[in-house]
């Protein structure tokens, strides 16, 4: 599933209806009982597990929020100026580590985190 999700980002809405293909059969296997195994064997045959890197990437935005977050104080932004800076260096460091699509509400996400 991550494998499909991630093809969104590339492939757009024809990524989408593999991703709902997949859940669908997800959904069906479930349904009929087989909760151990999901999916046919043969839908799963040479595919290869997607290692989860959401955590590093996290990580490196939080730094470079962060960053520019500190450097902001440091150099006696007023208040208004150090959140622009903020989020705007949120912003670019999501668009670069996430890509266009996902940037607006990751970065929302981490906003949301650091102005509570």
């Amino acid at each position: 599933m991550q494998k499909a999700e991630a093809e969104i980002d590339v492939k757009g809405e024809g990524a989408l209806r593999s991703l709902a293909s997949l859940l669908v059969r997800i959904g069906n296997g479930y349904a009929i009982g087989n909760a151990s195994n999901l999916l046919p064997e043969q839908t799963l045959r040479g595919v290869e597990s997607v290692s989860n890197r959401e955590g590093v990437r996290m990580a490196a935005v939080i730094l470079v929020t962060g960053a520019a977050l500190c450097v902001s104080v440091l150099l006696g932004f007023p208040d208004v100026a150090i959140a622009v800076v903020t989020g705007s260096a949120a912003l670019l460091a999501s668009i670069v580590i996430y890509g266009a699509r996902s940037a607006v509400a990751k970065t929302s996400e981490l906003m949301g985190v650091i102005w509570k």
